[in-house]
């Protein structure tokens, strides 16, 4: 079984969130005989927390990552 785990708080004024804090995981592991790449972006605004997960296979991870990556600059904290 092969894992990596890619830590990183980005910093990249393109993908903050206006008044969030955002921080990226990126880990590939094996399963089902398969290397997935799955990255977590955990947003985080005072004491609310959102996790989204993006997967894909590891062989096509750096074709998905610029469509995960676009799709997080959507994300927008909103109040009710």
């Amino acid at each position: 079984m092969r894992c990596w785990i890619w830590v990183a708080l980005l910093v990249q004024p393109t993908l903050l969130i206006i008044g969030c804090k955002l921080a990226r995981l990126m880990v590939e592991d094996e399963q089902n005989n398969q290397l997935l790449r799955q990255t977590f972006y955990i947003f985080s605004k005072k004491n609310t927390k959102f996790t989204v997960t993006c997967s894909a296979l590891a062989e096509e991870g750096d074709k998905f990552a610029p469509i995960f990556e676009a799709s997080m600059k959507t994300f927008r904290f909103e109040t009710p």
